[in-house]
């Protein structure tokens, strides 16, 4: 069933490519998740640097690093789940995508003398924006969230009021985690120059729609969602994670407005630092935004 060289002759992948069954996270067959690790570093969806040792093989250790990158691909081609931000599982319909791109690029797979060659040497800003970022710490975005108290919570001159989206991008640029926002993915995307004094130079870029963003990062990590309903309200859900610093994403509060904010196990930020911008959440109790959301509340907890 598969054709192209680098998956034809592994019948686990071919067997996978029937769903009989699908490949997932502690597949037990090494080769086939090597070539699929392979398949993955050479469309270009992410480094794979973390699978890869010292003799330049690829571990076959289907882990979070290769779910994370399979889920950046079925995002990437709308393929793999009906959400849209891909399931991470190896089945039917990714294999046979990945395969067609294979075909044309005649990739042979790795063997022990041709690795080390293959493999990129360092990092650059071109192969980080394909790999996934690391998360970043509680600790590291308080510390670049207090930079915004300076300017009342608006690192962006351009006139623009919702600016949480803005505050979180440029938070995780300036974590130092291997984080770049890719303008073929995020539809309104500012690049400020190095004369900018609030946002910090040309390789901090930010996007101002907080749905966009959430859309972005969800792809490559992953978040859990709390619908509210009846027996689960915005309160239930603050009770729940506190304690626990997070990125947290509320889709839709009572103004109609969706915000994404850092919390910090008791407070998301516009509530602690009390630099809301024009249209976005005001300080009050530490659950008052979990209580004005009427949708779902998305959460990404982090170490602190």
């Amino acid at each position: 069933m598969l054709r192209s060289r680098l998956f034809i002759n592994n019948q686990r992948l071919n067997a996978a490519a029937n769903n009989n069954p699908v490949i997932r996270r502690g597949e037990p067959d090494r080769d086939a998740v090597r070539l699929l690790q392979q398949a993955l570093r050479d469309l270009q969806v992410a480094t794979m640097r973390r699978s890869i040792g010292a003799d330049g093989m690829f571990d076959g250790d289907f882990g979070g690093e290769t779910f994370r990158a399979l889920k950046r691909f079925q995002h990437d081609n709308s393929a793999g789940g009906a959400t849209g931000n891909g399931t991470g599982i190896a089945d039917r319909e990714t294999l046979l995508l990945m395969d067609s791109l294979l075909v044309p690029l005649n990739i042979a797979p790795l063997t022990p003398t041709t690795a080390a060659a293959a493999a990129p040497p360092v990092e650059t800003s071109a192969t980080l924006a394909r790999s996934t970022p690391r998360l970043p710490t509680g600790t590291q975005l308080r510390q670049q969230y207090g930079a915004f108290t300076a300017v009342g919570g608006k690192p962006c001159q351009r006139g623009i009021t919702h600016q949480c989206a803005i505050r979180l991008t440029i938070a995780l640029a300036r974590c130092n985690i291997g984080f770049h926002l890719s303008p073929s993915r995020v539809g309104e995307l500012y690049v400020h120059s190095p004369n900018s004094t609030l946002c910090g130079g040309g390789l901090e870029a930010h996007d101002a729609s907080a749905r966009r963003v959430f859309n972005y990062i969800s792809g490559f990590w992953n978040f859990t969602a709390y619908s509210i309903h009846r027996s689960m309200s915005g309160r239930d859900i603050y009770a729940r994670i506190r304690d626990t610093p997070a990125i947290i994403y509320f889709h839709r509060l009572s103004g109609g407005t969706n915000h994404i904010d850092f919390f910090d196990g008791a407070r998301i930020m516009n509530d602690e630092l009390n630099y809301a911008a024009p249209g976005e959440p005001r300080r009050g109790r530490p659950d008052a935004t979990f209580q004005a959301t009427r949708r779902a509340i998305h959460v990404l907890p982090l170490l602190r």
